[in-house]
């Protein structure tokens, strides 16, 4: 059987252009196929994903993206990077 985090990227590989553009959906299939376990929850600093080349301000404007979107939740962690949990899809 897919993992979450797998019928997840399925899902926002199909989201129509309208919905996220195509960087966010980028974002969200980077951070769910590197930093993603099975149980849809991953731990990634903003600082790490802008090291991508997209820049720290641009992967938390991609990660608001996906929260706007529905298809993120994000959980403060003080003192650390924030939590993020994919939202369900169906």
């Amino acid at each position: 059987m897919p993992s979450l985090a797998h019928v997840w990227r399925t899902y926002v590989w199909f989201l129509p252009k309208s919905e996220v553009g195509w960087v966010t959906k980028f974002v969200a299939l980077a951070i769910s196929a590197i930093y993603m376990n099975g149980e849809g929850r991953c731990f990634v600093a903003v600082e790490t994903l802008g090291k991508s080349g997209i820049g720290r301000r641009a992967a938390g404007q991609h990660l608001e993206k996906l929260e706007d979107a529905g298809l993120l939740r994000r959980t403060e962690r003080p003192g650390s990077s924030s939590a993020h949990s994919l939202s369900p899809i169906i």
